[in-house]
């Protein structure tokens, strides 16, 4: 099952009182439904490219550290952040203060817990998604913001939560489907 419809900014209403169409987000004028087919896979299309393409103008998206690094990432000089040390050729190359710092954070490996110190506790869990917006981007599991967001309104939820995002500091490594059937308490 596919979008039916979807609603877009009427660029025929394009004023300074209404902003700009072309950002959804402050857009403040009439909006138009699409039916077809063909015009939501357009728009989806270019949504996605915009998406997609955001960090194209950054150092790492185009330049001297694209090249350096690869769009894989796995370049020697990329191992080398991977391993610990950032690459002698990016100290000497034109960066930004901020890029060296992003650079030298990468290459810092995590410190290995063992102590429990790890622990996110039910309180904390609460707090963090007391605070953060729910159209924050999701991490890499794949749940929406609103799901952590539901949980803490439920003492069990949310003491389940917190224990999980605990996990991968305490043991040492992310829960994933592969790994969990061999966990045994």
């Amino acid at each position: 099952m596919g979008l039916s419809k979807i609603d877009v900014p009427d660029q025929s209403a394009s004023t300074a009182e209404f902003g700009d169409p072309s950002n959804p987000k402050e857009w403040k004028g009439p909006w138009v439904t699409l039916t077809k087919p063909s015009a939501i896979a357009t728009i989806v299309k270019d949504i996605n490219r915009k998406q997609y393409n955001q960090a194209q103008e950054t150092r790492f998206g185009s330049g001297y550290l694209a090249e350096t690094f690869g769009r894989r990432g796995d370049t020697p000089s990329a191992h080398q952040i991977i391993n610990g040390t950032v690459p002698p050729a990016c100290n000497m190359a034109p960066l930004l203060s901020e890029t060296r710092r992003i650079l030298s954070t990468i290459a810092t490996p995590y410190p290995s817990v063992q102590d429990g110190t790890g622990q996110i506790t039910q309180d904390e869990f609460i707090a963090a998604y007391t605070a953060v917006k729910e159209s924050t981007s999701s991490s890499p599991s794949g749940r929406h913001v609103g799901h952590y967001k539901a949980a803490i309104n439920d003492p069990t939820l949310a003491q389940l939560n917190s224990q999980r995002m605990s996990f991968p500091s305490i043991h040492g490594f992310a829960l994933t489907a592969g790994n969990v059937s061999q966990i045994s308490c």
